[in-house]
């Protein structure tokens, strides 16, 4: 995604990068959590016999869900979701941001779907207290419903501001009549 240097637009599309940057190393931190928790629960099991308790049920809920959802808009936001690019390298660079003005547009409609379901999910556990019974202890399961509603309002606000920059472009005919450097670029760093 491609950030104008001199614009309102700009400037906050690279705040969300960075905001999507922090989220990424937060995710970073807690995969490195999560394998010196599972080290340390097979050695104790190996070594002991006795196993942390709960390390399956914290993997699960905390873990994974944290490394699944936070680096969801650090991929949106520096283009690095999966595409099929086929049909969109024979486009104009017109077309392809009309192109990415849907793409973003849908990014932003299918986030706010998500973050309210989730949302509504999160209320209801957060409502009740929601817990789980490991072997040795009862595991508040509630927070970790608040990662996804975290990680989709993020998405919704990167998205959202991509668009309005490709809008922007658009409306400016910011837009080079050849082929777009940033995608070749991408094309050249990826192999």
């Amino acid at each position: 995604m491609a950030v104008p240097t001199n614009s309102p637009l700009g400037n906050a599309l690279r705040g969300g990068r960075r905001i999507s940057e922090i989220a990424v190393t937060v995710s970073g931190i807690v995969m490195a959590l999560m394998v010196v928790h599972v080290v340390a629960d097979v050695g104790l099991r190996y070594l002991s016999g006795v196993p942390l308790s709960g390390t399956t049920e914290i993997v699960s809920r905390y873990y994974m869900v944290t490394l699944i959802f936070l680096p969801i808009a650090f991929v949106h936001v520096t283009d690095q979701n999966i595409c099929a690019s086929l049909v969109s390298d024979m486009l104009s660079a017109k077309s392809r941001v009309l192109l990415d003005c849907l793409t973003s547009l849908l990014m932003v409609v299918f986030g706010v779907l998500l973050a309210w379901r989730t949302g509504a999910e999160a209320l209801r556990a957060t409502g009740i207290n929601e817990q789980i019974q490991t072997a040795a202890f009862f595991l508040p399961t509630w927070p970790s419903r608040w990662i996804p509603v975290l990680a989709m309002g993020l998405l919704v606000i990167v998205s959202g501001l991509g668009l309005a920059v490709d809008i922007e472009r658009f409306i400016r005919h910011d837009i080079p009549d050849g082929p777009d450097p940033d995608r070749d670029e991408k094309k050249v760093t990826s192999l």
